[in-house]
């Protein structure tokens, strides 16, 4: 998430949505900066802080759902860096890779 103080924004990064690059464009020539980390949401913001952005612009980037499928369908297929074969990457030894996406990884290798 970017948020600006002085122009007034919160922008939320959503994966595979080429938020990283509207990201990068808002730190560096429009006064973002990082808040929390960087695919965190709104309902992050405790209380207070909800209270203190009350006046901001917030926005986000919407992907269409089936390219974000095709995407998804993409990464399952190539298992690039074997991200999906490798147990330091699975999410319950602190990566990233829940079990739902090995599952689905599996099943379209086997077809």
């Amino acid at each position: 998430m970017i948020v600006s103080k002085k122009n007034k924004y919160i922008f939320i990064c959503i994966p595979l949505s080429g938020s990283t690059s509207i990201a990068n464009e808002l730190v560096k020539n429009y006064d973002g900066e990082l808040y929390y980390h960087k695919h965190s949401d709104y309902h992050m913001f405790n209380r207070h802080e909800k209270k203190l952005f009350r006046n901001y612009t917030c926005f986000a980037v919407v992907r269409d759902p089936i390219d974000l499928e095709f995407t998804m369908f993409n990464k399952y297929m190539q298992n690039r860096k074997n991200q999906f074969t490798s147990p330091e990457r699975f999410l319950e030894n602190g990566g990233y890779v829940s079990k739902s996406d090995r599952f689905l990884y599996n099943e379209i290798k086997k077809k």
